[in-house]
Order: structure tokens, then C-alpha cells, then sequence
């Protein structure tokens, strides 16, 4: 089914991958939640012999459909990053409890129990972008350093916990 929106996503993801030169400097994914959602979906669609609870208003996902989706995810996440440019993805974050530990758990918000735990792996750097009242004005800022709420990490030397979320603050640490 060429005419299916995920189908005409793929096609041109592959086109881009062989593009030369390599038509854009940064590639932009917003939201992961959003793609990851699109990409559920379409494996529930591509397998209609799964056997899924059915209800007037909805149909139900298997264990098998969370599988599909953890491999296929992170196949796709790789192609992303395989671009010849800057890939930058923005996510929501769910908060749960872990109900054994106690433990609050803040990780992206993705179908299954694999794809959230994906993303800290498959990315060089992953930031956690908060806005706050500074002098009475609205700054966006990132968290590149874990703390006991948000995993994050970042492998630019001497970037500080918290940054000001700009291309130009990142470029002053990247280039140091």
C-alpha cells in the first residue's frame, strides 16, 4: 500500500539517505511520542492476523504488536541517525511507579517497555528542555546531567548540568 502515510514516510526516508549532497544541515523529529504512536499503528495495521481484544470504540494491542514495535522502533531510530546531519528529536516524558521498588520512573512516553529504554542508548546526547522565570522572563533552558528526577547525559567535556537551551550555547561548548 504505497499511498499509506507511513508507507510514503519510509520512501522518503530511503530517498533522503541516498540524497547527495545531503539537502538539509539538521533533521528534526517533534515528537518521538507523536512518530512512535504513527509507528504502532501502522503495525497494527500491516498484521491483521494477530489476535487483539475488539470493542465497539477501539481495538486492543498484543504482546506480540509491542515486540514488533520494539525492532522495528529501534530500526527506524537508526536509520534517523544514520542522516548526514544533525538529528534532533524532542519527546513527552510520563512519569509511573515502580510498583516492587517505589522507585518514580520519568522516561519517554512510548509504547511497551523497550522503546523508553532505547533512547538514552541510541542517542549521544539526551536533555531534558524545562522552561523557568528568570528575571521575570521566561528562559528555556536544558538539563544534560542525570539527577535522582531525569536521566540525561551528554558526552560534550565541561558542559555544565544545566544550559541555556540555544544552537549558540551548545556550539560554544562543543567547539571548547
Amino acid at each position: 500500500e504505497k499511498d499509506h502515510p507511513f508507507a510514503r514516510y519510509d520512501k522518503k526516508l530511503t530517498e533522503l539517505a541516498q540524497a547527495k549532497p545531503f539537502p538539509y544541515a539538521t533533521v528534526v523529529v517533534d515528537s518521538l511520542t507523536t512518530y512512535a504512536d504513527a509507528m504502532f499503528k501502522e503495525i497494527v495495521r500491516q498484521n491483521p492476523g494477530i489476535q487483539r481484544s475488539k470493542t465497539n470504540l477501539a481495538i486492543g494491542s498484543s504482546v506480540q504488536d509491542y515486540g514488533i514495535f520494539a525492532q522495528y522502533f529501534k530500526h527506524m531510530l537508526t536509520r534517523l541517525l544514520q542522516l548526514p546531519a544533525n538529528v534532533i528529536v524532542t519527546g513527552h516524558i510520563v512519569t509511573d511507579k515502580d510498583e516492587l521498588t517505589g522507585e518514580i520512573i520519568r522516561e519517554p512516553f512510548l509504547p511497551g517497555r523497550q522503546a523508553p529504554k532505547m533512547v538514552p542508548i541510541l542517542f549521544e546526547e539526551v536533555y531534558r528542555a524545562f522552561a523557568e522565570i528568570k528575571d521575570g522572563r521566561v528562559a528555556y533552558r536544558a538539563q544534560t546531567q542525570s539527577d535522582g528526577r531525569y536521566k540525561c547525559r551528554s558526552q560534550i567535556r565541561g558542559i555544565p548540568p544545566v544550559i541555556d537551551l540555544s544552537y549558540a550555547t551548545l556550539e560554544k561548548f562543543m567547539s571548547a
